[in-house]
């Protein structure tokens, strides 16, 4: 096998033996600097699944000018679903999928910024210090 190929099934095995939805993913994004904005895009199964309006708000201000967003405040929710859709540009992504995550809303609940919480403390290492891969695993 050529060297791109071996590279091919090492990061395919690696995908499908990470667990998802946990600490070690937001650490492995961060350490390859991954940028997403090129495999995902706001679809309408990503709207579907918008139910706060809070956040449908946030979303809306954050994927597209904020003039758009005060102009449809008061719109309905699938109407700035559709306009987070249409009008996002096409690097966007929601708060919890950039590197590092945030929170879309101050306290709300984010999966992704909660595990990157738990982790991101190896990487404010000032010295040249190496990180033990046991580290992360405690993390």
């Amino acid at each position: 096998m050529s060297d791109d190929e071996v590279m091919q099934v090492l990061s395919f095995t690696m995908a499908r033996t990470l667990v998802s939805d946990s600490p070690i993913v937001e650490a492995l994004l961060n350490v390859l600097s991954v940028d997403l904005s090129g495999f995902w895009h706001p679809d309408e199964a990503f709207c579907e699944l918008l139910r706060d309006k809070r956040v449908i708000n946030a979303l809306l201000k954050d994927a597209v000018s904020e003039d758009k967003a005060k102009s449809m405040l008061t719109d309905t929710g699938k109407a700035q679903k559709e306009a987070i859709q249409s009008d996002a540009p096409a690097d966007w992504q929601p708060a919890w999928m950039q590197v590092p995550p945030a929170r879309v809303l101050e306290g709300a609940q984010s999966g992704p910024s909660d595990h990157w919480e738990k982790v991101a403390h190896l990487f404010e290492i000032e010295h040249s210090e190496s990180v033990e891969p046991q580290d992360v695993e405690a993390a």
